[in-house]
């Protein structure tokens, strides 16, 4: 385990990938055991929104849909 020399960047980028969905679910875990939520699906948006492989990812991590909206970049519209 850890980074040797023989390690690809095809490895670093799943462990990249892996890191950013399972911070996502400490965050949906925290707070929808805080606020006594049962989450069906949860809406993504930004420029990762193009990595099917971590919207995928996120969804499987989560066991819950992941809706990606046709406008990927909702923030800046408020």
């Amino acid at each position: 385990l850890g980074l040797t020399l023989s390690t690809t960047k095809g490895q670093i980028l799943k462990a990249i990938l892996d890191s950013i969905a399972f911070s996502t679910k400490e965050v949906v875990d925290i707070v929808t055991c805080k606020q006594g939520v049962d989450l069906k699906s949860l809406v993504v948006e930004g420029g990762l929104t193009r990595s099917r492989r971590l919207t995928q990812l996120i969804a499987d991590v989560l066991k819950i849909d992941i809706v990606v909206p046709e406008q990927k970049e909702g923030t800046v519209y408020g």
